[in-house]
């Protein structure tokens, strides 16, 4: 498989939930949240974020130098929101509201994009900002916005893009900022998975492999999964793992263990690294549960 492209997936699907934050903090004493018999979770704001809009993205963004920020979004706005106060301040108030704000942080750089708007970037000083070097100039290709972000081979990943379902764009080395292909093997590039097949990418998420010491990049589209593997674009290789399961949405991925749960078409399913050959295998999971 070439390195060629990004797709806008299921981050860009409308959201709606409180706009009160809830959580357990440590050492805090177990209350119920106002109106709730869930004992252990109390409210962090006393008031809601931007007028009672829905909270559609939290995140927690750590710093090279160690400073630790909760991320929320509440409709158009962006704020970071101080859990031992129950203080928000408003970073940006530009987002297209009703729309998942997906995070990542690539060397120290936070990282956010929704399928809709430029995906942003800020480094817990400067303002926030459009992400340098975003839209990619690709021959025969118009990317649209991401609304998917991961890190793979020390590059920031991108996906979700709905003009463009099948495609990953791969940033330069060390990069995030610079999308557009070039020569040599630290440059940025962008991979076809399986143009044509119907299905959209809808998650991405990176796997360490145990008995083969290498990561790879595990690529769901909604009915088949893929990895990619390589460390640099000289070496990236794409297979096809299962035509069988893929993800719902990204949010239906977590990994547990050497083991990638994530919610399929099917049900519950799981991707496990714990062979003796070092294979990875799918198991569907629904079944043991019921």
């Amino acid at each position: 498989s070439s390195a060629t492209s990004v797709a806008r997936a299921s981050g860009s699907e409308p959201m709606s939930a409180p706009s009160a934050i809830i959580s357990a903090i440590p050492g805090r004493q177990p209350l119920a949240a106002p109106g709730s018999n869930n004992a252990g979770y109390i409210h962090l704001n006393g008031t809601p974020l931007n007028s009672g809009a829905s909270v559609n993205g939290l995140y927690e963004y750590v710093t090279l130098d160690g400073a630790s920020y909760l991320m929320a979004v509440a409709g158009s706005r962006l704020y970071t929101f101080e859990p031992s106060l129950g203080t928000a301040t408003e970073l940006s108030a530009s987002l297209t509201d009703g729309f998942r704000l997906n995070f990542t942080t690539f060397k120290g750089l936070l990282i956010a994009c929704n399928g809709v708007d430029a995906p942003q970037k800020w480094d817990g000083i400067n303002p926030v900002a459009a992400l340098g070097g975003w839209p990619p100039t690709i021959a025969g290709i118009t990317p649209g916005n991401p609304s998917i972000a991961e890190i793979f081979a020390n590059r920031l990943v991108f996906s979700g893009d709905s003009d463009n379902p099948s495609m990953v764009y791969l940033s330069e080395l060390e990069n995030a900022e610079n999308f557009t292909p070039g020569i040599g093997a630290s440059s940025a590039g962008a991979l076809q998975v399986s143009p044509g097949d119907g299905e959209r990418i809808t998650a991405l998420k990176t796997l360490f492999l145990p008995m083969n010491n290498e990561e790879v990049l595990v690529i769901f589209k909604e009915r088949s999964t893929y990895i990619l593997s390589g460390s640099d674009a000289d070496s990236f290789a794409l297979q096809k793992i299962s035509d069988e399961f893929g993800a719902v949405s990204a949010l239906s991925v977590i990994l547990v263990g050497n083991e990638l749960m994530f919610l399929s078409q099917e049900g519950i399913t799981s991707l496990s690294t714990a062979t003796a050959q070092g294979n990875i295998t799918t198991g569907f999971l629904s079944d043991q549960i019921r």
